[in-house]
């Protein structure tokens, strides 16, 4: 295959097939381009199983990278359980859900497409790379992007939003009942303390005042990186922080979808070209939507 001359970056697709089909359109597609999926290209919207079926055939034609995003990996992870279950019992009965309806409705071929997605790829010749959510100040990355055990996948790159800036006390009080005889009872009051290390990620809907999201504080030691996994619906183009931008503007819920196009610079990488490329959804799928908030510092603030 002859070099790349362009990655075209792909926020979150969410299963809106119409609107990628008409994005790679408006980004007028190469023959020698790369296309590069942030990862969360299904569920959630109407044509998850068909998207995943396009991108692997259109990996016919042009060069394709997918990133995991944690809608795949929530999809691996649940139903290798269940071939397993499957495997051990053919009588075993399978929840009936969206989640599900789609993995069941994927072709194998696409199922084993998706094992193949990477943790994040590094543009090259570029200072970009791809991730799907981000990294917190003290996560590092696997010298390998290859994904050999989902299993063990750092959850981290593909949930992250905000980062615990400060060490955190956390206290927690129970009360124990003690059975004393067969008419006594005795109630005592245990409290227990945690300390919550400085740099975690918080976990989803724990988000206070104190908290910043995890691209402000990004210091740029990886690169520039594009992600997607949250939505920035308000945002006409990408979301830009100092060292990375946000490219799901919350297709899904009605917005758009965003493509970075990268061109690499053959004298200087640092140097290398981008630009954005937006088409807006045909309706909304999903009524769903959490704007991620934050305010001119990037600490959480709440509606």
């Amino acid at each position: 295959m002859n070099e790349i001359s362009r990655y075209i970056v792909i926020g979150d697709v969410h299963g809106c097939l119409n609107e990628l089909q008409k994005l790679i359109q408006k980004c007028k597609i190469r023959p020698n381009d790369c296309l590069v999926y942030v990862g969360d290209v299904l569920d959630k919207g109407p044509q998850g199983p068909q998207t995943v079926r396009w991108i692997y055939e259109q990996a016919q034609i042009y060069k394709t990278v997918v990133v995991m995003g944690n809608h795949e990996l929530k999809n691996l992870l649940r139903f290798q359980s269940f071939t397993e279950k499957i495997s051990k019992d053919s009588t075993v009965k399978l929840p009936s859900n969206v989640y599900t309806n789609n993995y069941f409705a994927l072709r194998d071929v696409d199922k084993n497409f998706l094992t193949q997605s990477l943790l994040y790829f590094k543009i090259p010749k570029t200072q970009f790379i791809v991730i799907h959510a981000g990294v917190t100040p003290k996560c590092t990355l696997p010298k390998s992007s290859k994904i050999t055990n989902i299993r063990r996948v750092d959850q981290t790159l593909l949930r992250v939003r905000f980062v615990r800036v400060d060490d955190e006390v956390e206290l927690t009080t129970k009360i124990k009942t003690v059975l004393s005889g067969s008419h006594s009872k005795i109630k005592e009051t245990i409290s227990q303390t945690k300390i919550l290390k400085k740099y975690e990620m918080i976990s989803l809907g724990e988000e206070w005042e104190k908290h910043q999201y995890w691209a402000q504080m990004y210091d740029g030691r990886f690169g520039h990186i594009l992600f997607g996994h949250s939505s920035w619906k308000e945002d006409s183009s990408s979301k830009l922080f100092p060292h990375a931008s946000g490219l799901d503007l919350g297709c899904v819920y009605g917005g758009k979808l965003c493509a970075a196009i990268v061109t690499p610079n053959a004298i200087d990488q640092n140097n290398a070209d981008i630009s954005y490329v937006t088409v807006d959804a045909l309706k909304t799928y999903t009524l769903k939507y959490k704007a991620t908030l934050i305010d001119d510092k990037g600490y959480y603030r709440d509606q």
